[in-house]
């Protein structure tokens, strides 16, 4: 039986509750924000949530994030480091100060596993994961244009998040479709700092645009 670290645990169930919609499936379900297709045109507040989510992929940054669960319990605390073609997601453990590991990755290229923090790093060199280790493993879960149409899509009240004013939205299932409700903050250059549904809150805590190439650089020598 496979059994999931609570940081992975916690993005397989964000991802399970905001994607379950009634046309949904395995491919359907991804979670990559991303260009409309030309057969999908959206309008609104739904285009400007994705056009949001897109621009933030792209945008140079270091993020801590908190996660609690819907009962309030604290979760793994996150620290991502974004500068494009380059992401760093680091996992904090509840209770603790320290990385207990992290993952370094670019667009189609070999990304870097470490683990055994903060003493005792071994890394090693993984397969590629994807467009994006902003999609594939961190702790917001970035919805597509073909998701967003699955709700309803509407501007909320303003939130100031780690010192920053971000621009809310709430997202509704459109009658007919299941999921749930959800809310999304993002900063005006598109990096989400607060997310809640029924899997929980990740929020941000601390923000910086300042992101330097060393921080890419792997606390120990990845192994092939």
């Amino acid at each position: 039986m496979l059994k999931l670290r609570p940081s992975t645990f916690f993005r397989t169930m964000a991802v399970a509750a905001l994607l379950l919609v009634a046309c949904g499936d395995g491919e359907e379900g991804a979670r990559t924000a991303g260009t409309p297709p030309p057969s999908l045109v959206l309008e609104g507040a739904s285009a400007a949530l994705v056009d949001s989510l897109t621009q933030g992929l792209n945008s140079t940054y270091k993020v801590t994030y908190e996660t609690r669960s819907p009962e309030g319990e604290e979760g793994d605390t996150y620290i991502v480091f974004n500068k494009p073609p380059l992401t760093r997601i680091d996992t904090i453990p509840p209770r603790s100060s320290h990385p207990s590991s992290l993952l370094i990755g670019g667009e189609g290229a070999a990304a870097v596993s470490c683990s055994g923090g903060p003493r005792q790093w071994e890394c090693s060199e993984i397969e590629p994961v994807g467009d994006s280790l902003l999609t594939a493993a961190g702790p917001v879960v970035f919805l597509r244009a073909t998701d967003v149409t699955s709700f309803d899509v509407r501007e909320a009240e303003e939130l100031r998040v780690a010192g920053q004013p971000t621009l809310c939205f709430r997202l509704s299932p459109r009658q007919g479709t299941k999921g749930d409700e959800a809310k999304y903050c993002l900063n005006p250059n598109g990096v989400p700092l607060y997310t809640s549904a029924d899997f929980g809150t990740v929020k941000a805590i601390e923000f910086s645009v300042e992101v330097s190439d060393q921080e890419f650089v792997p606390p120990v020598e990845p192994q092939s």
